[in-house]
């Protein structure tokens, strides 16, 4: 049996700690800061999704009805940007605090990021550009 320690940590984790089995915050100052803005505007929408909930149904009858879209197509590729955002970001930190070696796979998606999204350009220049040269050692 794996040791809760040894766990990898969910992001609610990462960023809230575990108050009942006293495990403090993954990170803390400004990462933190950033990492929980990014938990509260992505992660209980995508969440949900992915469990099927309230807001899996929304994004299902979005997608299967374009004549209800505003701007077909869309919302389709914001869920899918903004998943990956949000999982570039997790990775990004955790690949840095872990002291992991940099994976070219990861600098790619961020490239593609920067490429489609306007939130993603922000934060690789507000945090993930440093990051991937400290973890390259550039």
């Amino acid at each position: 049996m794996q040791h809760e320690a040894d766990e990898w940590p969910t992001p609610g984790v990462m960023v809230y700690g575990g108050p009942n089995r006293k495990i403090p915050p993954f990170i803390a100052g400004t990462r933190h800061a950033l990492l929980k803005e990014l938990y509260e505007s992505h992660y209980p929408h995508q969440s949900a999704q992915a469990h099927g909930g309230m807001a899996s149904m929304a994004v299902a009858m979005l997608v299967d009805d374009p004549s209800q879209q505003w701007n077909p197509g869309y919302g389709e590729s914001n869920i899918v940007s903004s998943a990956l955002l949000f999982m570039a970001c997790f990775l990004s930190e955790i690949e840095t605090a872990g002291g992991y070696a940099h994976h070219s796979r990861l600098a790619e998606l961020w490239t593609y990021l920067r490429d489609i999204d306007d939130e993603a350009k922000d934060l690789w220049q507000l945090r993930y550009e440093e990051l991937s040269r400290s973890v390259q050692g550039v």
